[in-house]
């Protein structure tokens, strides 16, 4: 039996090369438990700058079209109905596929035609939380506009302008501009535009770094799409975007823009699946993410089709309501956010400083090998990890993580194994590993 280490820990080995990695990038999904009282799908979901929250309009449950507004508070996740279902002539009936956008220059938000309901244009306060019916006297122009329904809305605020694209009673290529400063309506139905295509409602968003719409996908309602442009709001042009590793062409799906880390995320729609994919606006390169461990609705969300989602700076991308995959609605909808962060931290952190192993016969033998904790455990260093060889060093086997905890040492006893050396090498929170402290037998 040897027992050196357990005598002071004294080093015995070489030390390897370094091997530097990425920094660690953190992907996680975080169930928040705030919902909206009754499912409902084919919705928008838009942030007010009145009050910060980020309100949806009723949207068809499974037995009906509600009429409601509510609105979520992403920094205390609570939902709040700021204006209950009511059938009067000053409030729009409930439906779907509406467009539904924020004018934060009238501080309003417009809500434009249905999929169910047909035409119609209203504007909802939400400090006095109340309707009021739009006219040309708001947008001249606007009562000859194109039908909308399951068209994309998104606005710029750096050009005053709302756009709604594509959609309607059947798939166009029409283009809709809101002037908000002005006053006036137009759009731009042209060959130049991307081909006709629906249910984009989720997938049109304005990209703030580069200052430009950009669109995704959608349906023509015989092919699903999964093409990119974007648009230029002063030329009022289009552009294609050659993307590189592009997710399934797909529609009803949910997205949004982090102008935190300049990605776009997208999961769930008619032809994706669970899994979160990223699109770096920086190379134009898609990211696709495996689907977390665990399972769906415990871990994860499930597969959510026509529901809403949005961006917010500390929650994350959060998703909303829609139907789950396999066609089943839920009574009440929870909310998911899902996290990714990079860090930026790059620096590895110093080699474990001693180490020794200890083995015991017992027909093969039980192998001990750890080390003293590093004087930043657990501040920086996370874990260590630990590998055995059973050929002297030529390869490493049985890789083992152990936790940084702030314990004077650290160890791992590996059961019914060969005699011969160990290596370790610690490890910190964003991924960067030391290099490896080696111990002989």
């Amino acid at each position: 039996m040897r027992s050196a280490w357990l005598m002071g820990l004294i080093v015995l080995g070489a030390v390897l090369a370094h091997t530097p990695i990425d920094a660690q990038e953190q992907n996680t999904w975080h169930y928040k438990g705030g919902w909206i009282q009754t499912s409902r799908g084919w919705i928008d979901w838009q942030r007010n700058d009145v009050d910060g929250r980020y309100c949806l309009f009723s949207g068809h449950s499974a037995t009906a079209a509600e009429n409601d507004v509510w609105c979520y508070n992403a920094d205390t996740n609570q939902w709040q109905e700021v204006y209950p279902g009511n059938r009067s002539a000053t409030q729009p009936i409930g439906g779907d596929l509406h467009a539904w956008g924020w004018d934060h220059v009238g501080k309003e938000y417009f809500l434009f035609d249905s999929g169910k309901t047909g035409w119609r244009s209203y504007a909802f306060n939400p400090l006095t939380r109340s309707w009021r019916q739009m006219t040309d006297n708001d947008f001249s122009g606007l009562s000859g506009r194109t039908f909308i329904s399951s068209s994309g809305t998104a606005t710029s605020p750096d050009h005053d302008l709302m756009v709604i694209t594509h959609g309607g009673a059947f798939p166009t290529r029409v283009v809709r501009f809101l002037d908000l400063r002005n006053g006036t309506y137009s759009e731009i139905n042209s060959p130049s535009n991307p081909p006709v295509r629906t249910f984009v409602q989720n997938q049109f968003l304005y990209i703030s770094s580069i200052k430009k719409f950009l669109l995704f996908g959608g349906s023509t309602g015989t092919q699903y799409l999964n093409d990119l442009w974007l648009l230029d709001p002063v030329t009022r042009t289009w552009m294609p975007i050659a993307h590189v590793n592009p997710p399934a062409a797909n529609s009803n799906a949910q997205m949004a823009y982090d102008s935190v880390q300049d990605v776009v995320y997208l999961t769930g729609g008619d032809r994706g699946s669970a899994q979160v994919s990223i699109l770096h606006v920086s190379n134009w390169t898609w990211q696709h993410l495996p689907l977390p461990t665990g399972s769906a609705f415990t871990d994860y969300p499930s597969r959510r089709r026509n529901g809403g989602s949005m961006f917010h700076p500390t929650a994350g991308f959060c998703t909303v309501a829609g139907g789950l995959q396999g066609g089943t609605w839920i009574e009440a909808l929870p909310t998911w956010c899902f996290k990714h962060a990079v860090s930026t931290d790059t620096v590895p952190p110093a080699r474990p400083l001693q180490g020794g192993s200890d083995f015991v016969p017992n027909n093969l033998g039980n192998l001990v090998g750890g080390g003293q904790k590093r004087a930043n455990d657990p501040a920086d260093v996370a874990r260590y990890e630990l590998q055995r060889s059973q050929d002297n060093g030529a390869n490493w086997i049985d890789t083992v993580n152990v936790t940084a905890n702030g314990s004077p040492t650290y160890g791992h006893t590996y059961k019914g194994v060969l005699d011969g050396p160990f290596r370790v090498r610690a490890v910190d929170a964003a991924g960067n590993r030391s290099e490896y402290l080696v111990v002989s037998p």
